[in-house]
């Protein structure tokens, strides 16, 4: 059973940026702590590691290379706004020659929040840089703290009115809920004095403790402080509630947006499509190969010096990464998984068109189970099925049904 969308040109481009000036208490994202002497090398090699993807791809596909269109290019990280503006520039340069990259195209940079960032908004405005995600997280100066965060709350303020000033017109923010001591009427207070910053995009989470984390390490073995799950839960319906009174829709369980402003970044994820990705510890999605690079700057590194030779390094590669063929079977699940993740849901029209299939004929034991347990619910059109509000509550129950 073939994977229709193997043969498909990527749309989007994501690079991995490892670098944070310390560890945040929550994060098991894979980070460095490092200063700029390492960044140099970072750049000679992921410049190098994009030629040498690129190489590959199109040698795999027997066609001479050419500028792909990009609807979407994202730095996360890590904190890529860390690297120098000038290395921001060369890595902009060389995958434009390999990228179709126009003012259309959203290129999007993870950023913390700082007082003395004025500068490089400035810089990185010039370099075409037009989609801001601020890690804001909460407006609470001692629940940053806790959380090992370096801003507090003025410093994030400086950043993203100096942002807007700039002339930053897509501004995307971070918050996490569920916090230790966190109450419902902190939360609303959060919830509060960011909507009246007018975000265009905003990115919520419930905190998830995870082991090898300074706070999973504390909180695992004694959850006492957290929020209860009924409490995490209204906290979430709020949030449900009051994002579309101030111009924000939900359109994916943990994001809203302004009308028009939907990650797209994001949107190629939950939509199944591909996408290249570049960096320790990126995963990337081209030609049905799902393939995870080491979580590991140095062995990353080690894997890229094997080119030129497109043959030593593939084979280096293979034995340094994680990889996987998606084959059809698997497209449609990950289809249907990812795809309740929008509120909108999966639609049988798109489904129809990607796999020439009835997607009721294919999954519609799972779609009736779920129907009957009030997870999901079918739309007047009958094209489409989508969680309902239990559903956003369980989730996860819904995508287990599709594993």
């Amino acid at each position: 059973m073939l994977n229709p969308f193997a043969g498909k040109l990527p749309r989007g481009a994501y690079i991995h940026v490892p670098f944070c000036l310390s560890k945040c208490a929550y994060c098991n994202f894979y980070s460095i702590a490092a200063g700029p002497e390492l960044y140099r090398n970072y750049t000679d090699h992921l410049l190098k590691e994009i030629d040498l993807e690129m190489a590959d791809f199109w040698h795999q596909r027997g066609e001479q290379g050419h500028q792909i269109p990009l609807s979407s290019l994202y730095f996360g990280g890590g904190t890529p706004s860390l690297l120098p503006v000038e290395e921001l520039a060369e890595i902009l340069e060389r995958l434009k020659q390999h990228f179709f990259i126009t003012d259309k195209t959203e290129i999007t940079l993870e950023a913390n929040p700082s007082s003395s960032l004025s500068p490089q908004l400035r810089a990185w405005r010039k370099l075409g840089i037009n989609r801001l995600s601020l890690g804001l997280q909460t407006t609470d100066d001692d629940l940053l703290k806790n959380l090992g965060r370096r801003h507090n709350y003025q410093q994030f303020l400086e950043s993203y009115q100096g942002a807007r000033e700039l002339g930053f017109q897509n501004i995307s923010l971070d918050l996490i809920f569920g916090l230790p001591y966190e109450k419902l009427e902190d939360w609303e207070q959060d919830l509060r004095t960011v909507l009246a910053l007018a975000p265009d995009h905003l990115s919520f989470y419930s905190l998830q403790l995870e082991e090898g984390t300074a706070l999973g390490d504390t909180l695992l073995d004694d959850p006492s402080s957290l929020p209860s799950e009924d409490e995490e839960r209204d906290m979430y319906h709020l949030l449900m509630r009051v994002l579309p009174q101030h111009g924000l829709f939900p359109y994916e369980i943990s994001n809203a947006a302004r009308t028009g402003f939907e990650s797209r970044h994001n949107t190629l994820y939950w939509q199944a499509e591909p996408y290249f990705a570049f960096g320790p510890a990126a995963s990337s999605y081209t030609r049905g190969e799902r393939r995870d690079r080491p979580a590991d700057l140095e062995l990353w590194e080690n894997y890229i010096d094997q080119g030129p030779s497109l043959d030593t390094y593939t084979d280096a590669r293979a034995k340094a990464c994680e990889s996987e063929m998606i084959d059809g079977e698997e497209a449609r699940r990950e289809f249907m998984l990812l795809g309740f993740r929008m509120l909108a849901g999966v639609s049988e029209t798109r489904y129809r068109a990607c796999f020439d299939e009835n997607m009721k004929e294919r999954f519609g034991e799972e779609l009736d189970r779920l129907i009957q347990r009030g997870l999901i619910e079918q739309s007047p059109d009958e094209d489409r099925f989508a969680l309902t509000l239990l559903g956003r509550d369980l989730a996860n129950q819904v995508f287990l049904e599709f594993v």
